[in-house]
């Protein structure tokens, strides 16, 4: 007999279903954020504590909530935003689904106070899991406060599953940027701990773009505007030069609703094909405005998916768009004819090219008598092969090797052969040394062992120090610790970061490409390895990491190594050769 089917009790459904739409404290406050976007609100402020593990709060100005529907929010499927089926084709709201709540107070001790504005009285429910609190007048203004606490706390399973706090609210700042870069006519203010990270007052899209990336940004932005009956685009793209090896700085929205596509952010990447190398993502905050009844967004329950009803158009708009923009903006490579033809082509009409001559020997007499062969016996041949035998050359220093210069320890046995190798002995063999692979194999194990946690790098003084704005303060504060381990040094005065000191290899505008690009990597995504092996290929051995002056310390740090054999790029750093391979020339 088969086993019996049963009907799951009210609080697992609701707990299955809370998996889907609730994952970590970031997708509540983007669930709580687009309910207050849909509610009209001009003014959303959010409180965290704890990353969103203790407490997450919203408060709008929205249209508010009725007293007799509170109870009903908070009903699965409950929703205003659709009324029938039809609807679910020409969506124009964030929310839709009505889960929002619903899973969300499965999973934690949620309070949501309300006001209309034909009422004087504000009304508030608390509901845990499945109980619901009785409705309580209140006060307060028109809008609602909705407050999520204790998350997970009924789901111990999922709750150990969540990051470090740094990490979480990186999430959380991740989504307030995205609604931030969507809605620049909204004000947003965000708090963590009681403290403020964030605040924009409503303005412009190129006012908002300039107060989330930074100052610098906006000195980059390039403007794209296209209009079609399929779609319209605007935003901005930013400059070639701005373009990173991570996927950083890319925002792209359908109908204001942040999305992720592979696909259309070719056909941007494409628009930039000549400026950039194959590596690089251009950076860019994009609006796709499309028909309603064009685009599904009812793809993934997280709603950053979305299908469109002639999507190769739309790539092929966008695409063009972008790249009429770089045109018009002057920032496709232009051939300055002028100048480039005096660089090779010399106009002095004094300058007479002379007609090329050949010369003819008209003695050449290829049967002559002196060019014949000359008739040697076998002993003449022995006898002058005998007296060219060559003689066997001792390995000499070039004339350019200079003993005063380079003082080499005579105690152990090494030497330096120009311009790139050391050979030093073993006990029974000898060891080649490719010098410019031993030092991308230290650097590279020295910059792993400090991003880990396990060293500690030299750090130079700059004369002058740079002062850079840092808005994405949790990103920093996750990478802070490594950023102090090889070798920035800075101070914090109000927004402004002034970073006195940097790693010893690197020259002052390096040293902020590298802690630019860092910051804004994810420390869950990152690979530490491939990003090390690109900073390590960009410095194309011009470190001091080793003074050449002390010979040695190369050998012993290279041999302290994990892998002394080969560098980061599996090429070979040492050879031995012993008296097997010796052997094997002389045959």
């Amino acid at each position: 007999m088969g086993k019996r089917i049963s009907i799951l009790p009210d609080n697992i459904a609701n707990q299955i279903a809370a998996g889907e739409v609730v994952q970590r404290p970031a997708s509540v406050v983007k669930e709580l954020l687009e309910n207050s976007l849909d509610s009209g609100a001009s003014e959303i402020q959010i409180n965290i504590m704890e990353s969103g593990k203790t407490s997450i709060q919203i408060i709008d100005n929205g249209c508010g909530i009725p007293e007799n529907q509170l109870k009903l929010a908070f009903i699965r499927h409950a929703t205003s935003k659709l009324k029938s089926v039809d609807d679910l084709f020409s969506l124009s709201t964030m929310g839709f689904r009505g889960e929002a709540l619903a899973s969300i107070s499965a999973i934690s001790q949620v309070t949501l106070k309300s006001r209309i504005e034909s009422s004087n009285e504000a009304y508030q429910i608390s509901v845990h899991g499945i109980e619901y609190g009785e409705i309580k007048k209140d006060v307060g203004p028109v809008g609602s406060v909705i407050t999520v606490k204790n998350l997970f706390y009924n789901v111990p399973a999922r709750r150990q599953f969540l990051k470090a706090d740094p990490i979480e609210f990186r999430h959380i700042a991740d989504v307030f940027t995205k609604i931030a870069l969507a809605n620049p006519e909204t004000k947003l203010t965000l708090h963590h701990n009681k403290r403020q990270e964030a605040q924009f007052e409503p303005e412009n899209l190129r006012q908002r773009i300039s107060h989330v990336l930074g100052k610098k940004a906006n000195e980059n932005l390039v403007p794209v505007s296209e209009s079609t009956e399929l779609v319209s685009i605007n935003g901005y793209v930013l400059r070639p030069e701005n373009a990173r090896k991570s996927k950083g700085n890319q925002y792209l929205f359908v109908n204001k609703r942040p999305i992720k596509s592979g696909y259309l952010h070719k056909a941007i990447t494409k628009a930039f094909e000549g400026l950039l190398s194959p590596e690089l993502n251009p950076s860019y905050v994009l609006k796709i405005i499309v028909p309603s009844d064009r685009v599904d967004v009812n793809v993934h329950p997280s709603k950053t998916e979305v299908k469109f009803e002639d999507e190769r158009a739309i790539y092929a708009i966008l695409r063009s768009a972008v790249k009429r923009s770089l045109g018009i903006h002057q920032i496709t490579p232009t051939l300055d004819f002028e100048n480039n033809l005096h660089q090779h082509i010399s106009l002095d009409s004094s300058s007479i090219a002379l007609e090329p001559k050949i010369k003819v020997n008209l003695d050449f007499n290829p049967f002559n008598s002196k060019s014949k062969r000359v008739e040697m016996t076998r002993e003449d041949f022995f006898k002058k092969k005998s007296n060219k035998v060559p003689k066997q050359e001792s390995l000499e220093l070039s004339s350019s090797w200079d003993e005063n210069k380079v003082k080499v320890d005579y105690s152990r046995s090494y030497f330096l052969l120009p311009p790139r190798y050391i050979i030093t002995s073993l006990k029974t063999s000898l060891v080649i040394i490719n010098i410019e692979r031993a030092k991308n194999r230290i650097l590279f194990d020295q910059l792993i062992s400090a991003l880990k946690g396990d060293d500690q790098l030299s750090a130079q003084s700059w004369v002058f120090p740079e002062i850079i704005q840092i808005y994405s303060k949790n990103n920093f504060e996750i990478w802070s610790n490594q950023l102090k381990r090889l070798g920035y040094h800075w101070e914090i005065k109000g927004d402004e970061y002034i970073f006195s000191a940097g790693p010893l290899f690197l020259n002052q505008s390096e040293a902020i490409s590298w802690l630019e690009a860092l910051i804004q990597e994810s420390p869950e995504d990152i690979n530490l390895d491939k990003l090390t092996l690109s900073w390590v290929s960009t410095m194309k051995n011009e470190y001091p990491i080793i003074p050449e002056s002390n010979i040695s310390n190369i050998i012993d740090i290279l041999f302290e190594c994990d892998n002394p054999w080969t560098d980061p790029n599996g090429k070979t750093v040492t050879r031995i050769l012993d008296s097997k391979a010796l052997a094997e020339q002389f045959k």
